[in-house]
């Protein structure tokens, strides 16, 4: 049982072990797939919603010039862009979303064809195993579970954790045609927040009321519905930067993050704006308009440091995370045992989650 107040702040790598693409990969799968127009969901679901064919060859030639990489910077730079953009991410993400990815034993030496002859394999490769399930196991009593002791806040658009932890709530019971059990399980998973700061691709089916829409998991083009699903989950999605600083849902983050007694940081890259917003150093907090957000949740930080690059590691050290990292001459040592260490998620979990935290 857990008894210490615990956020998971969860990157892109934290999806990658369910072929969900890094930031870079999404960035690749996209200019591949327009500029494959004959065929694929993106452009099949942009020609049913009636978009402008030159508006989006446009998009596809800045694009694939902008050097600074990710579709939301290029979208906050390209706010003409937005509303296509929004509609792109979202066809080219929702198949991604796979129930097989999630509850069957992967071979990450088979990817798919079109991910290994067409993008650089690297870019869709896990960064940690199989981790949701270990922490399925760690919650163990999803009944008891005391509201608010663990919180996740996640920067990604999927929704495949949310998913997998409702589903495997489920398979615990007899749930079929059974109203109550659903509703049971719906009330258990509100006793855990998932944040997303960023927006996601629509909301599921056992987060809504009745009548209300959603997008269903496991979306692809096959779908009659296919155009309809990705407008739906365009319109959850949240781009421009004032939109985001000041939405409800990162300043619940940063309640939660004020109140947590560990702050673990999983698969996530330490972009400068992502890591501003998440733990600004100016913020009304604690009956004050200039508190520190970062100062005062510094000490509380932990995570994975898998595959970090030398500016993502600087920028830890810049942004007031000095205690990270320890520094031996002009390299910071990742491999000892720091608070963040390069290690996958499931064997970083499985150092971490012990009956002392949990």
């Amino acid at each position: 049982m857990i008894t210490n107040k615990i956020v998971l702040v969860l990157g892109a790598g934290a999806s990658m072990p369910y072929q969900l693409p890094s930031g870079s990969g999404l960035r690749a799968l996209i200019l591949a797939y327009l500029h494959n127009s004959s065929s694929g969901g993106v452009w099949k679901a942009l020609r049913l919603l009636n978009e402008n064919e030159g508006e989006i060859n446009q998009f596809k030639e800045d694009f694939q010039h902008f050097e600074q990489g990710t579709i939301d910077a290029f979208l906050e730079k390209r706010p003409q862009y937005l509303a296509v953009g929004k509609k792109i991410i979202a066809a080219t993400l929702l198949p991604c979303e796979k129930d097989d990815f999630l509850f069957r034993e992967q071979d990450y030496r088979n990817l798919p064809k079109f991910f290994t002859t067409n993008i650089k394999r690297n870019t869709f490769v896990p960064l940690g195993g199989n981790w949701y399930p270990f922490l399925f196991q760690k919650i163990e009593d999803f009944e008891n579970l005391p509201d608010g002791i663990l919180s996740i806040v996640t920067f990604n658009y999927d929704r495949t954790l949310e998913y997998y932890l409702f589903r495997s709530l489920l398979n615990l019971y007899e749930y079929r045609d059974n109203d109550e059990i659903l509703s049971r399980c719906v009330k258990m998973m509100e006793k855990i927040p998932i944040l997303h700061v960023y927006g996601q691709l629509g909301m599921l089916k056992h987060q809504v009321e009745n009548g209300q829409s959603y997008v269903p998991f496991g979306s692809s083009q096959g779908n009659n519905d296919w155009a309809e699903r990705v407008e739906n989950a365009a319109k959850e999605i949240h781009l421009i930067g004032n939109e985001r600083e000041s939405s409800p849902q990162f300043k619940k983050a940063h309640q939660l993050l004020l109140d947590a007694n560990y702050i673990y940081f999983l698969g996530f890259g330490f972009d400068r704006r992502n890591l501003a917003r998440l733990l600004p150093k100016e913020t009304n907090l604690c009956g004050t308009p200039h508190f520190d957000l970062m100062q005062a949740c510094a000490d509380k930080c932990h995570g994975t440091a898998k595959g970090l690059t030398w500016p993502q590691r600087k920028i830890i050290n810049e942004q007031g995370l000095s205690n990270i990292l320890v520094r031996k001459g002009n390299i910071y040592d990742s491999n000892a045992y720091l608070r963040f260490q390069d290690l996958d998620i499931f064997d970083w979990l499985s150092s971490r989650l012990d009956p002392d935290n949990w």
